[in-house]
């Protein structure tokens, strides 16, 4: 008799047990894709492109993949080029060079059809008047970072708002130990090597309209061997949009990170869906007009090589620093 008790105490709490258990509803991993548009069109004479790319969302982690097989056509007030796809970049589509260049004044428009039907459109970008660089100058730092910052002198004009936008390149050279040649001697170890400075760097002349625009620095070129520096600054007149996206952009990649941030959002542009307004992709497509200056910083601490030796890697040069170029060269476009 006490072990039927004992048998059906058992089952009894079982029983009770099954029920307390709640249902549970395991979330379904939502995925959301949006549209990247990454470029614009400008008066350089230069062949200039657009990037598409997908990027799609898996809870925190983002999984991004080249747009193939879509149609790109920029439209002006006048005509209408059709951009090429790249044979060596997925996703990168080209205007053929010198087949639109565009013109201060003018209003451009970018449509793009995706491979699955979907269609999209940018807002109208009028393009604005260039303004030119005053001067580009250099000054030497020395210390534990030493090399060149580089600065600009800009003559705003007022007769209308002006936005900016600068970037900035320097090639200059650097050494390795070179690779070994017969009767104990090396080569392939000095090549010139680029450093590039694409991050926003904005400038609104609503403080200062008409007036100079003085030392501005626009890239700090790294000195490792004493040689020349050769500078390249790229300075956009941007429309007011265009300003306010990549100024959003700026301020959500320069927060503090306190916890009274608000939480990083999606940074949309100007590119819509025809059919479907709410999807807005994801970057944005400019016209701006851009205005160049180059400074040639010349060795002027001759004599000495190198600053620290454990700047010297080793191995083949150009090998060692991506897209370097032996010495035996002019700097590419220089």
């Amino acid at each position: 008799q006490h072990m039927k008790l004992r048998i059906f105490y058992y089952l009894f709490l079982a029983v009770i047990s099954l029920s307390c258990l709640d249902k549970v509803t395991v979330p379904i991993r939502q995925e959301t894709e949006k549209l990247v548009v990454e470029g614009g069109i400008s008066n350089d004479s230069t062949a200039y492109s657009v990037k598409l790319s997908l990027t799609r969302q898996f809870g925190n982690s983002f999984e991004i993949s080249p747009v193939r097989g879509a149609l790109l056509t920029i439209i002006d007030n006048l005509s209408s080029v059709i951009l090429r796809a790249s044979p060596l970049e997925a996703g990168v589509y080209r205007v053929p060079s010198k087949q639109l260049i565009g013109k201060p004044g003018q209003t451009y428009v970018l449509n793009i059809k995706l491979p699955d039907g979907r269609e999209y459109v940018s807002s109208p970008e009028k393009m604005p008047l260039p303004v030119p660089i005053t001067k580009v100058y250099a000054q030497f730092n020395g210390g534990v970072n030493t090399g060149y910052q580089v600065f600009v002198d800009v003559k705003d004009p007022a007769s209308a708002e002006n936005f900016y936008r600068w970037t900035a390149f320097s090639i200059y050279k650097r050494k390795t130990t070179g690779i070994a040649v017969g009767f104990g001697g090396r080569c392939c170890d000095v090549c010139w090597i680029r450093t590039t400075n694409n991050e926003p760097n904005l400038f609104s002349d609503a403080n200062v309209n008409g007036g100079l625009l003085q030392k501005r620095p626009v890239i700090f070129s790294p000195v490792f061997a004493f040689t020349p520096h050769h500078i390249e600054v790229t300075q956009q007149s941007l429309t007011r949009e265009a300003y306010q996206f990549w100024k959003r952009y700026q301020e959500q990649f320069t927060r503090t990170g306190s916890i009274f941030d608000p939480t990083p959002a999606p940074i949309l542009g100007n590119v819509v869906n025809k059919s479907q307004v709410d999807d807005i992709a994801l970057g944005y497509f400019s016209a701006s007009s851009v205005s160049r200056g180059r400074v040639v910083i010349p060795d002027t601490l001759a004599g000495k090589i190198i600053i620290n030796p454990l700047y010297i890697p080793e191995g083949d040069c150009a090998r060692v620093y991506s897209f370097g170029v032996y010495d035996l060269y002019p700097p590419p476009g220089w």
